[in-house]
């Protein structure tokens, strides 16, 4: 399968949006509540609005059983893409 370099990974929020949330047949409100979370900021990262900071990388790991570090790279890999270098540091000097 050919990759699209110009595609923007997606955010880990849409993942568990759109393949994940459906295929455990489980509402919003359920997951938040067994990520220990609101149904706000949950909403909130469904939407894409906030990225995975470590600590609901850790309680996404948890409950997919898949570790924090899978969400991590996710997020750095969306950020890495949807927020490339200005180019600003090409003038940049060490000390």
């Amino acid at each position: 399968m050919a990759r699209h370099s110009d595609r923007t990974p997606t955010h880990p929020g849409a993942l568990l949006r759109e393949d994940l949330l459906p295929a455990m047949g489980q509402s919003v409100t359920d997951l938040a509540a067994r990520l220990a979370l609101s149904e706000a900021d949950l909403l909130d990262f469904l939407a894409e609005r906030t990225p995975v900071a470590p600590e609901l990388a850790l309680r996404l790991g948890a409950v997919f059983g898949n570790g924090a570090a899978f969400w991590n790279r996710l997020q750095a890999a969306h950020d890495g893409r949807s927020h490339p270098p200005s180019g600003s540091y090409r003038n940049a000097s060490p000390g």
